[in-house]
């Protein structure tokens, strides 16, 4: 009884410390590197729990040591291999976007890929090996395992703001060693590994202050490496780990700056010498609107550190609302930032709101003369590492109508992106005033930072600073002069404005004029003017997938110091994507024949059919990577906040199907394969429909009754899909040992392939298609299971 317990407890502590490691790195990465490059490595190290799966199945020593012993040597190596995986992070100089430029590079990368690789590896070797060993209990013990990633994933998302993700994943290493002492027979054996255990959760909580943080060197401020600033503490008044990001406040002669993810954005703080009654107006791109037109009422969406607050308020605005999610922002401006800013915060003109601007603006009753959105680019890790490319609710055609709809009759909306990125935002605000019967050409007018490209001029590159003004009501043509003078006055140069038409030279203003026209645009990809949605929030999509070539893959890596405005006019993250996705299936596809031929050897009286089993377990890795990917986008709509869409979309769905797991796999058991499955896509196409119904239900609610009807729309899936492969391993029990690893290195394999294709579905088709992908792959792994070798049945 004792052992069976140990068992249980040390598979939920595999699982916590494998969960919380995924988490924290990829927070880490996305500091270190550029967050697409974070989830492209991440993602590679699950490949670790495949790679177990095909060692457990290969190796027929590793499935006859006993059990005790196994999980105190795997626990330690899963302890080590993660101090080496962060060592490697700290040492080699990985620089992704110099690839092609320096062979070498590839030599690190391939070390960082496999130290990564090792933790998840000896991970699934427990987890693994206990299922296996444990077919018939495969119920509760895969509840547990589902309960202890659940419960790892949100102490970690937690644990990173509180401590940073050094101590999270020293703490996870630590969970790994106690998992393998926990058998540990007489108990004093296990006391050298539960003091290593403790020596592990010191070793984290002293790490990052020790040693540091090592940012590539292509991440710059101005003309200085941002690795560079923050090891100079003479530099960095204030750090943090928000739930969206890590924050460092820089401190300048003349200026104060906020760094998201070291360098991934960029937060201006103002700098107020006197009382803002006496300062003349801020003149700068940010400040086009209130040039324009005179600003009353206004609403800032991402205020950051109050940079456009206090550019309102001299302008003579008399109420300002500022919305920003990171209130780590919120509490310098009261403390550190305090004096820089004049007390800026205190100022009773202005209401600070931390929160997620979408669902502020959604259930706000008010009406604004302008609402602005400067910059508000996200190439942080927003969904704490999950694969993702930048989406965001906060452009799509759904939002960009709300915004149109809370000004007032002749108030102004202010969007400033990347010049790349203007004819996507052109095309869906166009779109959106088509369908509310109005003429885009007279309600737009779009500028970029510095002179306009002339007629018949090639600027591939653009500006990294350009803004699209769009009104309720068409522009007059005092309007437009006063727009003329505000234009020279903050250095900007018109694409086009009604009384411009059709504007100056550049391939970019051949592309508004399409956007405008609605019609494709030569020599264009035509993703470049399909509008995000609600449903395909990709605002950052570059490229159509079958638009990609070999020749974007060695521009990409060959960037060098103009990384950053690549992250804005290049397919970086769809080029990561299509990497992972190659190099998963060449490594599937390889184990999968591998185990496969080995098989052949050892069993040559297979039983006929044997090929479903490994087409089910596929099919379950599939399914689950696409439900698990849609609802993680479906509920960034509904709940805003990164960090508590993570809590409660990965880790929610996961304790769900642990709950299903423990309590109805004796239902389950009592059922024909092709009704459980069905059972489980009706589970899953029902939650698809609760959450459907949430987003217009519940957007405008508090948080609080957003998150509870998020749970609750989750229940359905999460209960059922926890019980699939308990039922099959369960069913697997009359086979061999070998046999129950190839299933789970198959499962795991399928897993990652799933994750990437389901971005790449979610990106073409939406959505919605993923999750019915999702619950397709269950509904064939029902058929498929009424054909299950009858050796293999109970």
């Amino acid at each position: 009884m004792r052992e069976a317990a140990s068992e249980r407890l040390a598979i939920a502590l595999f699982s916590a410390a494998a969960l919380s490691l995924q988490v924290a790195l990829g927070r880490l990465l996305a500091v270190t590197l550029w967050y697409h490059f974070a989830f492209l490595i991440v993602s590679t190290a699950l490949l670790g729990y495949g790679l177990s799966g095909a060692w457990l199945a290969l190796r027929p020593a590793a499935r006859e040591r006993p059990l005790a012993a196994f999980l105190l040597r795997v626990g330690a190596g899963q302890a080590a291999t993660t101090l080496l995986a962060v060592a490697l992070l700290r040492l080699l100089p990985f620089e992704p976007l110099r690839i092609a430029a320096e062979p070498s590079q590839l030599l690190w990368a391939l070390a960082i890929q496999l130290g990564l690789i090792a933790p998840f590896f000896f991970s699934g070797l427990a987890v693994g090996r206990i299922l296996i060993d444990h077919a018939r209990e495969a119920g509760r013990l895969y509840a547990l395992d589902l309960l202890g990633a659940g419960a790892g994933a949100v102490l970690a998302l937690f644990g990173v703001g509180l401590m940073g993700p050094h101590a999270v994943i020293g703490a996870g290493a630590a969970a790994a060693l106690a998992a393998g002492a926990l058998m540990q027979t007489p108990r004093r054996r296990a006391l050298p590994a539960l003091l290593a255990a403790a020596g592990l959760l010191l070793l984290g909580a002293v790490a990052e202050p020790l040693t540091g943080l090592r940012v590539a060197a292509d991440k710059r401020l101005g003309e200085e490496p941002v690795g560079a600033i923050l090891a100079d503490p003479e530099r960095v008044e204030a750090s943090a780990w928000d739930e969206a990001a890590r924050l460092d406040l820089v401190r300048g002669e003349r200026h104060r700056t906020i760094l998201l993810d070291a360098g991934a954005a960029v937060v201006r703080v103002p700098h107020l010498t006197r009382p803002l009654e006496e300062l003349p107006p801020l003149r700068d791109a940010t400040a086009l609107s209130f040039f324009a037109r005179p600003p009353r009422k206004v609403l800032v969406l991402g205020s950051g550190a109050g940079w456009e607050v206090a550019s309102a308020l001299t302008h003579g605005a008399e109420e300002v609302t500022g919305v920003e999610l990171a209130a780590t922002l919120s509490g310098w401006l009261r403390g550190p930032l305090h004096g820089w800013t004049r007390g800026l915060i205190d100022d009773p003109r202005v209401r600070w709101v931390d929160g997620e601007a979408r669902s502020f603006v959604h259930r706000s009753d008010e009406r604004w003369d302008q609402i602005l959105s400067i910059h508000t680019i996200s190439n942080a890790a927003a969904q704490s590492g999950a694969l993702a490319l930048a989406e965001s609710h906060t452009l799509t055609l759904e939002a960009i109508g709300e915004y149109l709809e809370h000004l007032e009759e002749d108030g102004l909306l202010y969007v400033t992106r990347p010049e790349a990125q203007m004819p996507k935002l052109v095309a869906t605000l166009s779109r959106v005033l088509k369908d509310a019967g109005k003429d885009p050409f007279r309600h737009l007018a779009v500028l970029r930072l510095g002179p306009a490209p002339a007629p018949g001029t090639d600027d591939p590159g653009g500006a990294f600073t350009a803004g699209v003004l769009a009104s309720p009501t068409p522009f007059r043509r005092d309007q437009l002069e006063a727009l003329d003078e505000a234009a020279r006055q903050v250095g900007m140069a018109f694409l086009y404005a009604p009384h411009r038409y059709p504007g100056h030279g550049g391939p970019t203003a051949e592309a508004l004029r399409a956007a405008l026209e609605r019609r494709p645009a030569p020599g264009r990809d035509p993703a470049l003017l399909e509008p995000a949605t609600d449903d395909r929030p990709f605002f950052n999509r570059r490229r159509s997938w079958s638009s990609l070539r070999l020749s974007d893959f060695t521009a990409l890596f060959d960037e060098g110091e103009r990384s950053r405005l690549a992250l804005e006019d290049r397919p970086v993250a769809e080029l990561s994507l299509a990497l992972l996705l190659l190099q998963t299936l060449l490594v599937a596809f390889g184990v999968t024949a591998l185990l496969g031929r080995r098989r052949r050897q050892e069993e040559a009286d297979r039983p006929a059919g044997a090929w479903v089993v490994q087409a089910y377990f596929a099919l379950l890795g599939l399914g689950f990577a696409a439900v698990e990917l849609g609802l993680v986008h479906r509920l960034g709509l509904l709940l805003g906040k990164p960090g508590l869409t993570f809590a409660v979309s990965v880790a929610g769905l996961l304790l769900f199907s642990g709950l299903g797991s423990h309590a109805l796999s004796r239902v389950a058991a009592r059922l024909s394969p092709l009704r459980l499955l069905l059972g489980v896509a009706l589970g899953v196409g029902l939650t698809g429909v609760l959450l459907g119904g949430l987003e217009g239900l519940l957007l405008g609610a508090s948080l609080p009754l957003r998150t509870l009807g998020a749970l609750l729309a989750l229940a359905p899936a999460g209960l059922a899909l926890g019980l699939p492969f308990p039922f099959g391993l369960t069913r697997l029990s009359g086979a061999s040992a070998g046999e129950r690893g190839r299933a789970w290195a198959i499962n795991g394999f399928a897993s990652v392939v799933g994750a990437s294709l389901s971005v790449v579905v979610a990106t073409g088709a939406g959505l919605a298609v993923v999750f019915a992908c999702g619950a397709g792959a269950y509904v064939l792994a029902g058929v498929l299971a009424r054909r299950w070798p009858i050796r293999w049945a109970l």
